[in-house]
């Protein structure tokens, strides 16, 4: 069940605080670095794919700039870890443009869930708002219900079916 509306409130994080935030396990590839991806459970083609959606936010963010706020969504569980539920790759785009000295000293106003929640609770809200939305694939989506299910059926389920992708070289 997704959380309601009054639940988020906006909090104020510097540039330096955003890429301290977790990422949750079961979302996609959403790491800053190829290593933590690749010993995460992501393949070496879903790392390029994320970085190649990352070089294209980034070309848009210097082109035409981008709001500050409401732009990225958090969470935090119950021992106080904030993970980022929504704008991986935005954040992994504005490291990429701050390595390269365009970014100046920035604070950025994001969405905040007020209630601490589990990382089962997490994922499915990352899943809620990403359903319909053309960024996550089918298999982004598989991923994610197999790290949350107890399930060896569905596990097996997505380990064939991302063999099989890799093998083929499928997009979904």
């Amino acid at each position: 069940q997704t959380e309601k509306i009054e639940t988020i409130k906006k909090v104020s994080v510097t540039f330096d605080e955003l890429l301290s935030f977790a990422s949750v396990p079961t979302n996609r590839c959403g790491y800053l670095n190829e290593v933590d991806a690749l010993s995460n459970g992501f393949s070496q083609i879903e790392w390029d794919r994320f970085i190649t959606r990352a070089k294209k936010l980034k070309k848009t963010i210097i082109e035409k700039g981008f709001s500050k706020a409401s732009f990225f969504v958090l969470a935090q569980d119950e021992n106080g870890v904030i993970y980022l539920l929504d704008g991986q790759g935005r954040r992994k785009a504005l490291q990429m443009i701050s390595e390269k000295n365009y970014m100046g000293n920035m604070e950025f106003i994001c969405d905040m869930y007020v209630k601490p929640m589990s990382l089962s609770n997490m994922s499915t809200l990352i899943k809620d708002m990403n359903t319909g939305n053309t960024n996550w694939q089918t298999k982004d989506i598989r991923r994610s219900d197999a790290i949350c299910s107890d399930n060896e059926d569905v596990k097996e389920a997505w380990e064939y079916t991302k063999n099989m992708s890799e093998k083929y070289g499928l997009p979904d």
